[in-house]
C-alpha cells in the first residue's frame, strides 16, 4: 500500500493543503477544530510525520529536549515516558540530556545549544539554576520546568503542593500512633527537598509530644539505606521512617532487614512519588502520587504548541496520598 500523501491528508480532511501544512509544521494560530479534523485524518491513514525532512523546510527542528540531573532512575523513567507521549502524537523528536555528570554545569548548557532544539524541559535541581535560566534565555531557546521551586512564574511549569503533600503524610503517620518519625532528607540543592522537609516539620511539629529524627539522603536507594540504618541505630529508634522519594524509601526497608526489622509491623515506612519502585517492594510502599509523567506531557506540549493555549504558569496539578501495606499502628 502506498504511503499517503499531503494531498490524501487534505482529501481525508476536506480541507486545503495549506491547512494541512499548517498543522503539520505546529504552525501558531491554528484552531483546534482544525487541527482535529487533520489529526484524525492523519489516524485514519496511518500517516507519521518525519520530523527530519520537515525541519529541513523552516525554522523548526521538530526536537524537543531534556535536561536533568536527577540520581533517581524512577523518576527519570517517568519523565521520559511523560515527554515522549507529548513529542510522538505531534510527531516530534525527544533528546535526553544527562548534565548532570559536568562539573561545568553552564558548558554543557552551551554545548547542548549548538544543536537545534524547539524547546527544553528542565527538572530539578537544574529547574531551580538561575544561571542556567539564564543562559538558556540568552540562546533564545524556550523551556519548561518541572517543579520549579524559585520565580516558579519565569516560565511555563507544572508543579505539585509539595508541603501539603508532605502535611498529609504527617497526619496519617500522627492518626496511626506514631509519635516519634525518622526523616530521610533527599540534597540539599533540590528546591524540591527543602521544600518537603519543612513542610513534613512544620505539619509535625505542630502536633502533640512528637519528634523528628532527620538522615542526609540523595535520591538514591543506596543514600536510603545508610540514612535508614543511622536513623535506626539511634538509641531510641523510630517506629516509621518518611523518605522524601521512593528509592530511598525501598532504601530504608533494606536497612530494617537488616535491623531483623519487619515492615509494617516493627516499622512504618512512607515515600514520595508513586513510582514503579513503591509497588514492587513488599509490602507495598505507602507513599505520595506525583503525576510526574503527566507533568512532563505539559511540559512538553507547552514547547510544542506554546500558542494553543493561554495559561498562567505554572500549572499545578493534583497530588493524592496512597495507602499501601507499609504503614500500621506502632505495637
Amino acid at each position: 500500500m502506498a504511503k499517503p500523501t499531503i494531498y490524501d491528508l487534505a482529501s481525508a480532511a476536506g480541507v486545503s493543503i495549506k491547512s494541512v501544512s499548517r498543522v503539520i509544521n505546529c504552525e501558531p494560530h491554528v484552531s483546534e477544530k482544525l487541527r482535529l479534523k487533520v489529526q484524525q485524518a492523519m489516524q485514519q491513514l496511518g500517516w507519521i510525520p518525519n520530523p527530519a525532512a520537515r525541519s529541513m523546510g523552516g525554522s523548526k527542528a521538530f526536537t524537543i529536549a531534556v535536561l536533568f540531573d536527577n540520581p533517581s532512575p524512577s523518576y527519570v523513567n517517568e519523565v521520559q515516558k511523560g515527554a515522549y507521549a507529548a513529542c510522538h502524537s505531534a510527531g516530534y523528536n525527544l533528546v535526553i540530556e544527562d548534565i548532570g555528570v559536568d562539573e561545568d554545569i553552564i558548558a554543557s548548557i552551551d554545548l547542548v545549544l549548538r544543536r537545534r532544539f524547539d524547546g527544553i524541559i528542565i527538572t530539578q535541581p537544574i529547574a531551580d539554576n538561575l544561571e542556567v535560566l539564564d543562559r538558556i534565555e540568552h540562546h533564545g531557546v524556550r523551556y519548561a520546568r518541572i517543579a520549579p521551586i524559585i520565580q516558579p512564574d519565569r516560565s511555563a511549569g507544572v508543579i505539585i503542593d509539595d508541603a501539603e503533600a508532605m502535611a498529609e503524610i504527617a497526619r496519617h503517620l500522627h492518626v496511626c500512633g506514631h509519635r516519634r518519625v525518622g526523616l530521610v532528607n533527599g540534597p540539599k540543592d533540590y528546591g524540591v527537598s527543602r521544600l518537603r522537609r519543612q513542610g513534613f516539620l512544620d505539619a509535625f511539629g505542630a502536633l502533640d509530644d512528637v519528634e523528628v529524627l532527620e538522615a542526609d539522603g540523595a535520591f538514591t536507594f543506596m543514600s536510603g539505606m545508610e540514612a535508614g540504618m543511622r536513623l535506626l541505630e539511634t538509641g531510641s529508634r523510630p517506629t516509621a521512617i518518611v523518605a522524601l522519594n521512593d528509592d530511598m524509601a525501598a532504601g530504608v526497608y533494606a536497612a530494617a532487614t537488616q535491623h531483623r526489622l519487619a515492615v509494617p509491623n516493627d516499622l512504618s515506612v512512607v515515600g514520595f512519588d508513586d513510582s514503579w519502585i513503591s509497588r514492587n517492594v513488599w509490602p507495598p510502599l505507602t507513599t505520595i502520587n506525583q503525576p510526574i509523567s503527566e507533568m512532563a506531557r505539559i511540559a512538553a506540549d507547552a514547547l510544542i504548541a506554546p500558542d494553543r493555549e493561554t495559561c498562567v504558569w505554572p500549572i499545578e496539578l493534583e497530588h493524592r496520598l496512597v495507602l499501601r501495606g507499609s504503614t500500621a499502628s506502632p505495637e
